[in-house]
């Protein structure tokens, strides 16, 4: 954060993964049950087919199944070139832990992206690469999960003096350790992709599909608060901004940037 862009009072437009394609990438409307409920995809745009058209390498990653909640159909709708999801991953990748039930998620955050770094093909430019996490999902399992957890309530009991804020954290401390993964594996891979020579120009936007849906929040506008920054080596200077904005605004942004600059 304090080397990038970044949106203090930043709000997701809706409660569930599926939503965040069609609203960050596209500025849909949610409808009634979310559009890609719709059963006949409707006409549309989207930040993948207007740079396809202009040339970009477009891929989507995920450690899960790409057609879990019709995600898949926006992205085949909007011509994505790579789709790499749960089928795509060689034997030398670790899925999540199954719970006693038998659910996993599929592939968790980190092994997502070794996936992502390994894949992206640095010849292939200019490109738009979406990584999709999903380790700070319900049942919140994950690699090292026991030190993670650790991590969590030493670190609320260093920054926290009210009890009330400790105990939270105790009472969470699985959700809170899996924050501490998914945070440590965006800085290890933007840390492995520094190393490459299509690092010094290229820019990462990091934000949350939705709210921690466990964790009872003030009031319903928190329910929907999440992260939102930009960074990138180009930038010239980091800065905060306090504007409510939302997923609905970034596709029109970035267009308007690169069809202004370049």
């Amino acid at each position: 954060i304090t080397k990038s862009l970044y949106w203090d009072n930043f709000v997701s437009t809706t409660g569930r993964s599926f939503g965040i394609l069609p609203s960050l990438f596209g500025s849909l409307p949610y409808g009634e049950t979310g559009f890609l409920e719709i059963e006949d995809v409707p006409s549309h745009l989207s930040l993948v087919s207007i740079l396809k058209h202009n040339g970009y390498e477009t891929s989507y990653y995920s450690g899960g199944p790409s057609s879990f909640d019709r995600k898949v159909n926006f992205l085949e709708f909007n011509g994505i070139h790579n789709l790499i999801d749960e089928n795509k991953y060689g034997s030398d990748f670790v899925k999540t832990k199954s719970t006693e039930g038998g659910f996993a998620w599929g592939y968790p955050d980190s092994e997502i992206f070794r996936k992502a770094i390994s894949s992206i093909d640095i010849e292939k430019q200019p490109r738009l690469d979406i990584i999709m996490t999903l380790s700070n999902h319900e049942p919140f399992e994950y690699p090292n999960k026991e030190s993670y957890m650790d991590k969590a309530i030493a670190l609320s009991n260093s920054l926290y003096k009210s009890e009330a804020s400790k105990q939270r954290v105790l009472n969470h401390k699985d959700i809170f350790g899996s924050l501490l993964y998914t945070d440590e594996s965006i800085k290890n891979f933007i840390t492995t992709y520094s190393k490459r020579p299509d690092y010094n120009n290229t820019i990462f936007i990091i934000t949350g599909d939705h709210r921690l849906i466990p964790i009872t929040q003030k009031d319903k506008l928190c329910r929907f608060h999440v992260p939102f920054m930009i960074f990138s080596p180009m930038l010239k200077k980091p800065e905060r901004f306090k504007s409510v904005s939302s997923h609905w605004d970034v596709t029109p942004s970035v267009l308007s940037f690169l069809s202004k600059n370049y």
